[in-house]
């Protein structure tokens, strides 16, 4: 294959300033490196700068490189989660930090369950439940999962649910609406179990309309503790809200 004459220089002029992952390529198209940014622009423009201190590692890397390709992303965390894939699926040469298949976690929500529950894996399977993800740094995914622990109904525990049980100090500290002790409808609980999972796949128009409805009917009910108590959730996920990358039960990017 003849060796690429792209005009780098030109080239650059053609990138938007949005969060993406870029992909360096050789002469022979061959990926060498892949990575994330917040700027697709400014990152790519900070590796052909003359006065640019990148070190032996990227240098070397750099001078072998004719080509390079974008994806544009919605946010930073999106194109963090594609940068992890793209890197597992084409290991790159120059990618050392992720090149070694390290499995990042993901949330595991069981909706094939009866009474389905949200945990950390690091694997994805064919089992009917939904994964987001990859969280990287490690460190946020237990972030996510606290937070949906103390704003959302939805139990912490492995056990199996098909006898009653009392109900476990999660009750008590309001963290879990003990269904094992039949303190919970199903009904409601998977209404539960649905607001995870659009807080989880960025939803949120969806699910601030529907906790708005259910305040204001809380309300008009004299019901005020209730709406209180969705008035506080309300002003965390406004807070919190960002798209995760989402995995089906197929296994496909949605």
């Amino acid at each position: 294959m003849a060796e690429q004459t792209v005009d780098l220089g030109e080239k650059l002029k053609t990138v938007p300033e949005n969060p993406g992952v870029y992909m360096f390529k050789d002469r022979k198209e061959r990926i060498l490196y892949i990575g994330k940014a917040r700027n697709l622009r400014n990152r790519l423009k900070s590796y052909f700068q003359q006065s640019a201190n990148l070190g032996p590692r990227k240098t070397a890397m750099l001078n072998r490189v004719r080509d390079f390709t974008f994806l544009v992303t919605e946010t930073e965390v999106e194109a963090l989660a594609l940068e992890a894939n793209l890197i597992k699926q084409h290991k790159p040469r120059y990618n050392v930090i992720l090149r070694d298949d390290k499995n990042y976690p993901y949330l595991k929500l069981t909706i094939n369950e009866e009474w389905p529950r949200l945990e950390v894996v690091r694997r994805i399977t064919r089992d009917g439940a939904i994964y987001f993800g990859p969280y990287i740094p490690a460190s946020s995914v237990r972030e996510t999962l606290a937070f949906i622990r103390r704003h959302f109904n939805i139990r912490p525990c492995r056990y199996r649910l098909d006898r009653p049980m009392r109900p476990c100090v999660q009750y008590q500290m309001g963290r879990c609406p003990a269904p094992c002790a039949g303190l919970f409808s199903r009904d409601e609980y998977l209404k539960a179990v649905k607001e995870v999972e659009r807080f989880l796949k960025g939803e949120k128009k969806e699910l601030i309309e529907e906790l708005e409805g259910r305040m204001q009917r809380f309300s008009e009910e004299l019901r005020f503790e209730e709406a209180a108590r969705i008035r506080d959730r309300l002003q965390a996920l406004r807070g919190a809200f960002e798209s995760q990358k989402v995995v089906s039960p197929e296994l496909g990017d949605i």
